[in-house]
């Protein structure tokens, strides 16, 4: 079952998310030295981003890793990384570990194998896993339209799946609906009355999109909205 967190603004759904994530953090830096946070990249969760960097948590024990990249330098416009520099490792959270996607491999088939290596070494399953969806159903980079999406979405895979969607003009790197549906704590933050509808279509249709085969992974995943 999926709970929907409903709230009248995007200002009110960015401060409360913050908090939430903030108060789970800090809950798992209570039972262990290290807490791990995965979040999306693409321009929903910035203002949430903003928010939670002014909050005063024990960020020097808190590694941050992105839920997928798109395979660009990270001084370009479209990398999530660089967004991640300018919105949430400001402020306090400029303490966190940042733990990389995309290394320096020319393609996300060449760098899968670093990219595990390094989400390995993370205290697992992932204390929260926040992500985004967009319209066709796609969470991370799990698009429904990429060749490869059974690999990602299998029971059995491994933690980072290379993306090349017809659909998207770059290449990217994604965490697996595996290795995002088992964190402990599942949050999808979506805005607006369309992907809301996608969203509860989806969890109930014969063929489900990849946001659906994340969560029904998970016993208890939360949905932030607002219009």
């Amino acid at each position: 079952m999926v709970e929907i967190k409903r709230f009248e603004s995007r200002a009110e759904l960015a401060i409360a998310l913050a908090d939430g994530i903030a108060s789970a953090i800090t809950e798992a830096l209570g039972a262990r030295s290290r807490a791990s946070l995965v979040v999306p990249g693409g321009s929903s969760p910035q203002a949430c981003f903003a928010e939670l960097a002014t909050r005063e948590l024990a960020w020097a024990q808190v590694d941050v890793l992105l839920s997928d990249e798109r395979w660009v330098d990270d001084r370009d416009e479209a990398s999530n990384q660089k967004m991640l520099g300018e919105s949430l490792f400001v402020g306090h959270a400029a303490a966190a570990n940042a733990v990389l996607l995309k290394g320096d491999e020319a393609s996300p088939e060449e760098g899968v194998a670093a990219a595990v290596a390094r989400v390995s070494s993370l205290s697992q399953p992932f204390d929260v896993a926040l992500l985004g969806m967009g319209t066709d159903g796609h969470t991370a980079s799990l698009f429904p339209d990429m060749p490869n999406i059974a690999e990602g979405l299998a029971d059995a895979a491994a933690l980072c799946v290379p993306a090349r969607p017809p659909s998207q003009p770059t290449a990217r790197l994604s965490l697996s609906a595996e290795a995002l549906g088992n964190a402990s704590n599942l949050w999808v933050l979506i805005t607006g009355d369309e992907k809301l509808d996608v969203l509860e279509r989806g969890m109930v249709a014969s063929a489900p999109p990849p946001i659906a085969s994340v969560l029904t992974r998970h016993s208890a995943p939360v949905v932030w909205w607002a219009p």
